[in-house]
């Protein structure tokens, strides 16, 4: 199970009207690279970007610089500015929460913009973030080529607002590191109207550079030195772990699952339900609640399909049969050949069965190589030994037919549709996250619209929608983005696919899609043919030379 996993978050200030392609660059290119490495450091990175996520109500209960304000103490002490020429939005009267971490801003001086707010708070005023926070100040050569229409957007609001962000940068450049005259180009406009930015990536490389120096030296990270096993358990610990962060409900099947692995029964049990249901989010949870209240019970795990080879049987097998014979200390070698392999293997569950308690989950049946359905089930013991138990998923279908003609007596847990409470539950846990919210009033009902979606029953919906949503930065516009998500999952990727078009290219996507199917058609069917086009480890045969599956 995996330990100690962390949480980064990071505060992104700036003015709006004029940063828009830059929280854009980071929340679809910079944060993406960045996420990943922090998971393979045991860390969740949340970037916290509040260009919407404040209600009406919040809104009109003078609470938004309060929410702003309390946003960075979470964050703390990762921090992230970005100015250009505009000083922000100065608000009348400095609302806060009556708490003392917040007295100095209703003593503090008015005429501040939020923005500014946002940078006293979070770092001017705290010495000791001068290690955390970063400061870039955007180049205003690029203005002069922008159409004399628009540049308004990013001109100074007044001689007042100039003076005073001048002001304001001589104080950050003396407290804090700063990236002077990041540069960008004029891209023209989208098909919304609003002016684009390009050549961000040099911005996109030294934030990047920055955040994991620090995130490094405040979490005191290590390279990891693994072998191959560790490797391998490492993605199914870190399914484990992105899938259970915001578990929500199946209190029922939970308990089912428990009782099944606490029973003296002797048959294995099979999860099973529709695509999108939840099965593998459910296994996951149970592994590792099951695992922290049975500590002498070994959980072992095996997620189909989130790593490298895992859909080969004999991948799978031999993975397996390495975790016992490490974890029990059993003297027998691990075959090198599957059939043989597939011989041993009962032996090594009895070995470890003998030796203490054993709980195995292996989730996705029906995603092992169809060339060799067969061998998906035939492994599986119809009658288990004392101290063992074994949970497997599949979809419903061939496989699970399959499950069921090689043993009649598997015990059965279906996985149904989600209830109101508990999608409404995602949606809020999910967006929470990243300090946004859906509003949820009679006169503005986003989270209605979302729930009436066809497939918001089902959890991979809810989930791809809200990632959707998060990564939306106009705040006058989340409703028609909500009315506009796809009502099934098949269409919400489509959409997914065509923003990643958007960002990336056409031709780009394509070209990576077609290699995904054709590493996956290579798996599966195991014919071969040579291609001097690309490399791709998974598609290399013991020569050295490059295939792709035909």
């Amino acid at each position: 199970m995996p330990q100690n996993w962390k949480t980064v978050r990071v505060f992104i200030s700036s003015t709006f009207r004029d940063m828009h392609e830059e929280r854009n660059y980071l929340i679809n290119e910079v944060f993406l690279e960045l996420r990943d490495w922090c998971a393979k450091h045991g860390l969740h990175l949340i970037d916290v970007d509040l260009r919407w996520g404040v209600t009406e109500e919040e809104e009109k209960q003078d609470k938004v610089l309060g929410i702003c304000l309390d946003e960075i103490q979470r964050c703390r002490p990762f921090f992230i500015g970005l100015l250009g020429e505009r000083y922000g939005l100065i608000p009348p009267e400095y609302y806060v929460p009556d708490e003392p971490q917040y007295d100095w801003v209703r003593d503090f001086e008015k005429g501040h913009s939020l923005t500014a707010l946002e940078i006293y708070h979070g770092v001017l005023r705290d010495a000791a973030m001068k290690a955390r926070a970063f400061f870039y100040f955007r180049d205003p050569k690029f203005i002069n080529d922008l159409p004399q229409e628009y540049r308004v957007d990013f001109l100074p609001e007044s001689d007042g607002a100039k003076q005073k962000l001048l002001r304001l940068k001589d104080e950050i450049r003396a407290h804090c590191p700063v990236y002077e005259n990041y540069a960008c180009t004029y891209g023209g406009l989208n098909a919304d109207g609003r002016v684009t930015l390009t050549q961000l990536e040099d911005l996109g490389k030294r934030i990047l550079t920055d955040l994991k120096t620090a995130i490094s030296e405040e979490h005191r990270l290590i390279a990891p030195q693994t072998n191959t096993l560790e490797t391998e358990r490492g993605y199914h610990e870190t399914f484990i772990e992105n899938s259970t962060k915001r578990y929500i409900g199946r209190r029922a099947l939970l308990d089912e699952l428990c009782e099944y692995s606490d029973s003296e029964k002797r048959t294995p049990l099979v999860v099973t339900g529709g695509a999108g249901c939840g099965k593998s989010a459910l296994l996951a949870k149970f592994a590792k609640e099951y695992a922290e209240k049975r500590e002498v019970t070994f959980v072992l795990t095996h997620f189909i399909g989130v790593s490298p080879g895992s859909t080969d049987i004999f991948r799978t097998l031999l993975r397996l049969s390495r975790e016992l014979k490490q974890k029990f200390h059993i003297a027998e070698d691990v075959p090198a050949d599957y059939y043989e392999l597939r011989q041993v293997f009962p032996k090594f569950l009895e070995s470890a069965a003998a030796n203490g308690k054993l709980l195995l989950i292996v989730d996705a049946l029906d995603q092992l190589d169809e060339s060799s359905l067969h061998h998906s089930v035939e492994w599986l013991p119809d009658r288990l030994p004392h101290g063992l138990k074994i949970i497997v998923s599949t979809l419903e279908g061939k496989c699970l037919d399959l499950l069921l003609q090689h043993n009649a007596a598997l015990q059965k847990v279906i996985v149904g549709a989600l209830t109101g409470e508990e999608r409404q539950e995602i949606v809020r846990q999910t967006l929470d996250d990243y300090r946004k919210k859906l509003e949820e009033t009679s006169e503005n009902n986003q989270m209605g619209l979302l729930l009436n979606k066809a497939e918001s029953d089902h959890p991979l919906y809810l989930i791809v929608a809200c990632e959707e949503m998060r990564l939306f930065g106009e705040f006058g516009r989340v409703t028609e983005k909500i009315e506009a998500l796809g009502n099934n999952v098949e269409e919400l990727f489509g959409q997914v696919i065509g923003r990643l078009e958007n960002l990336h290219g056409e031709a780009f996507i394509r070209n990576a899609l077609s290699l995904i199917e054709c590493v996956t058609v290579c798996w599966k069917t195991k014919s071969w043919s040579y291609c001097g086009v690309m490399e791709h480890n998974n598609c290399r045969k013991p020569s050295g030379r490059v295939f792709i599956g035909v």
